[in-house]
């Protein structure tokens, strides 16, 4: 049977064929100087990506700072077509369906498990396995409905039957030119979502044959089409290439005998490594245990204090690379700060190629495209110093003895990139100390810009500026973030939310870690929200709670539990200590007092003294 191969654009008689195609560069994509060797492959028509690898002369110049007219529908789209692009919410008729052949195509199973759906011509009748199926038309009429329920099926693994209408395009590389402000952390590209849920998990039998696109890209790198899956490994095992959401299935499931299962982004990063096992290898809790394990690649992990937070997390990555065999290359680990990123560092010296980032370091990889981002370009980040000077040159300060004008300033221009307020908003909220805030914003900016500078809330505001509106850059940012483990979610600002939707894409395999009762950051933006409402952000995301708090003495977690009750937006939670520890530390059971105090400093350092003078070490106070 002949395979059609899109590098040529013509068939091939074997696999061989294609491998050969594929090696001689006509549209081999570049090998990554950090990706271990694995060679890279775009998604084309099946996904948010291009076919064509990022091109070095649209990634290596971030897109000019909009202005005030740039957010108007004529201007976006009218950049869009110059960037070879689509403005937000928009299609291309025409286009699609020129592109619309898998890369090698391949007979899929249909593997009941795997839930894949199959595209048909109008009126053409479904193939027998998907003949019981419903069917959804998409077409000019498609809205968010559509999507709703698409994703639903995505995520469930129901298959459908998936009519492309004659004449009409899916929305391909959609870009946004709106203020960040105005878009808020939940902002979605919605032709993304559709293409996503439409395509990433479904055959394409409008040729007439059925193929399986991600068995294509497995034949490149060594396996041989058909076999009981849907390709056969290089050691005679047969593989079938999952394209729904990203998690693990136990081999049984798959109905064929010694049958294994290699996710969608094995293969994307040039790997065939299949899962191995889902078994947990650490000594943990079994609450801890079960948030490491967890099958899917999107969760919401409540880690009160004392815990275990850490060690869940830098768990859970162990066992995405060591376990599921997960390619290095496509895990971000994200911590709050640089401290944080340290200790996971510390903690994770035998996972060599692990990605931990801070979410300035982030968004810095997004401008620069450093590392797995892309073509490395210079971006300096200038310190609070040099900020001062550039608003000194556009803000005329009063002359007041003992106060800082300019901090009202910094805090107001934070307010508005990573708060995502409007500047006329946050102007109200400060009073008249930031007069004329509207106007200052876009000529800070462009000082920065013409200084070929950021500062480090440009780090975040200008990486998401870019994601939106250059589809290359965010193809390449997203293969580096496909799997992402974040820490203190709880603490995110909404641009910090929005920066990591954006990466995550709409598979959003996000591992969120943090404590809904324990948001500091809210004068910054940081809500209790993002983990309250995680599944909204990040589509069947499972949830796990840690519960046991391994830290604190019995009558401190109970006193905690007490007060914790008292917030009224939280996560319902049950703090409790470790069973035994109360015998344990019995005789250390002086009971809990409070004592009212004009100054608790002073008087909470004659305590720890008290304690010391009767002979308790200082380090356990």
């Amino acid at each position: 049977m002949p395979i059609a191969c899109s590098y040529c654009g013509g068939t091939h008689p074997d696999a061989q064929g294609v491998r050969r195609c594929w090696g001689s560069g006509q549209a081999a994509a570049p090998v990554d100087a950090d990706s271990g060797g694995g060679r890279e492959v775009g998604l084309g028509f099946w996904g948010e990506e291009s076919e064509e690898p990022p091109s070095p002369q649209r990634g290596a110049a971030a897109p000019p700072i909009p202005g005030p007219a740039d957010s108007t529908a004529a201007t976006m789209l009218a950049r869009a077509r110059a960037a070879g692009g689509n403005a937000a919410h928009s299609t291309s008729p025409g286009s699609h369906d020129s592109a619309a052949r898998p890369v090698v195509a391949a007979p899929g199973s249909p593997a009941p498990a795997l839930g894949r759906s199959v595209l048909v011509a109008p009126g053409q009748p479904a193939p027998e396995p998907w003949s019981g199926c419903p069917r959804i038309v998409l077409g000019p009429q498609t809205g968010p409905e559509t999507i709703q329920e698409l994703e639903t099926a995505f995520l469930t693994r129901r298959p459908l039957v998936i009519e492309i209408s004659s004449g009409w395009s899916l929305p391909v590389n959609e870009v946004n030119f709106a203020p960040v402000w105005s878009l808020g952390p939940g902002f979605t590209f919605p032709g993304e979502r559709l293409r996503h849920a439409a395509l990433f998990n479904s055959l394409d039998a409008r040729a007439g044959e059925t193929t399986w696109r991600w068995a294509g890209m497995a034949v490149p790198l060594g396996a041989e089409p058909g076999g009981p899956a849907d390709v056969v490994l290089p050691d005679g095992r047969p593989a079938f290439v999952d394209g729904g959401p990203f998690g693990y299935l136990e081999p049984g499931a798959l109905g064929v005998p010694d049958a294994v299962l290699i996710p969608r982004v094995a293969v994307e990063h040039g790997h065939l490594t299949p899962f191995f096992t889902n078994a947990g290898t650490a000594d943990l809790a079994p609450d801890q245990e079960a948030a490491v394990t967890h099958p899917g690649g999107s969760a919401r992990i409540i880690a009160p204090a004392g815990s275990g937070k850490t060690r869940v997390l830098t768990q859970r990555a162990r066992h995405l690379l060591k376990n599921w065999r997960l390619p290095p290359e496509a895990l971000c680990l994200v911590a709050f700060n640089k401290r944080a990123a340290e200790e996971i560092k510390e903690r994770t010296t035998d996972l060599p190629g692990l990605q931990v980032r801070t979410l300035n370091s982030l968004g810095l990889a997004v401008l620069s495209g450093s590392g797995r981002f892309g073509s490395a370009r210079s971006v300096q980040t200038v310190d609070e110093s040099t900020v001062r000077k550039i608003l000194e040159e556009l803000v005329s300060f009063p002359r007041r003895a003992n106060t800082d004008p300019a901090a009202a300033w910094i805090e107001a221009l934070s307010s508005v990139r990573l708060g995502l307020k409007s500047p006329e908003r946050v102007e109200a909220e400060f009073q008249g100390d930031v007069d004329g805030l509207a106007d200052i914003l876009p000529r800070y900016r462009a000082a920065l810009a013409e200084r070929g500078v950021v500062d480090f809330d440009e780090q975040i505001y200008r990486a998401i500026e870019i994601l939106l509106a250059d589809p290359a850059v965010r193809e390449r940012a997203r293969l580096a973030c496909r799997v992402m483990l974040v820490d203190e979610f709880q603490d995110l600002t909404p641009a910090h939310v929005l920066l990591v939707r954006l990466l995550s894409g709409p598979a959003g395999s996000v591992f969120g870690v943090g404590d809904d009762d324990q948001t500091i950051y809210g004068y910054a933006g940081a809500s209790p929200g993002w983990l309250i409402d995680y599944e909204s952000y990040f589509p069947g995301a499972g949830s796990h709670l840690l519960e046991v708090n391994y830290r604190c003495h019995p009558q401190v977690t109970g006193a905690a539990r007490t007060l914790l009750t008292h917030n009224r937006n939280r996560v319902a939670k049950t703090i409790v200590s470790p069973s035994g520890s109360a015998t344990a530390v019995g005789e250390l059971n002086r009971g809990l007092s409070t004592e009212a105090a004009e100054d608790p400093v002073a008087a909470s350092m004659d305590a720890v003294r008290r304690l010391v003078e009767q002979g308790a070490h200082p380090s356990t106070v």
